[in-house]
């Protein structure tokens, strides 16, 4: 594992931050619509866009994919995300 000093961190982290701005979007947006609750995704929603809101406990980086580990109240989630399904500021947010 490489040591990075706290500077090269932040630097890092501001990089995403600009890259995440010059694409048009508010990295800390002032509302967001939650169109489901981790309850309501089912096998049903393989093929649908949803929006929910919860913390990421993990992420594991996987080359073109990505295994998240959410969590939204008390209810956990896996997902693998591949690049080819993600928004471009998404993976911006992986990165």
């Amino acid at each position: 594992m490489e040591n990075k000093s706290l500077k090269q961190i932040i630097a890092n982290r501001l990089e995403k931050l600009d890259k995440i701005r010059q694409l048009g979007v508010n990295p800390y947006p002032y509302e967001f619509n939650i169109t489901h609750s981790t309850s309501e995704i089912t096998k049903d929603n393989i093929d649908q866009n949803v929006s929910v809101a919860g913390r990421v406990m993990s992420l594991r980086k996987m080359g073109k994919a990505a295994l998240l580990i959410f969590k939204m109240k008390k209810v956990g989630f896996s997902f693998i995300l591949r690049e080819t399904m993600l928004e471009k500021t998404t993976t911006i947010y992986l990165s």
